[in-house]
């Protein structure tokens, strides 16, 4: 709808959707086995009652809104991503997490490269 001969507006909300997207990407041939291998390691991909999920990449922690994002992501964030994570598993399953929720947080700031 147009407000104004400049200015565009979206009487629904459409504009403002935030698809759920993994950090750790559960589609590609090549980072999908080596962040499995990651999530596993340190005990990710768990229910609450220990039983493992079908797909360990559906874990809350790995899972984002990330508003106006939408396709793949770019190669050097599949590589941040997993320098990141692998340099937090090398140390401890706790650090690990940590630094995957730190990487939610960033993912949902403008300044972070997924977008």
């Amino acid at each position: 709808m147009r407000l104004n001969g400049l200015t565009w507006i979206d009487p629904w909300g459409l504009s403002a959707y935030a698809p759920t997207h993994h950090l750790a990407t559960n589609k590609h041939s090549y980072w999908s086995d080596l962040f499995r291998g990651l999530f596993k390691k340190n005990g990710l991909g768990k229910f609450k009652n220990g039983n493992w999920r079908k797909d360990v990449f559906n874990d809350p922690l790995n899972k984002i809104d990330v508003l106006g994002h939408k396709g793949l992501y770019p190669e050097e964030m599949h590589q941040e991503i997993y320098k990141r994570l692998k340099q937090a598993s090398d140390k401890s399953p706790e650090a690990f997490k940590e630094a995957l929720a730190e990487l939610g947080k960033e993912a949902v700031s403008p300044q972070f490269m997924v977008k």
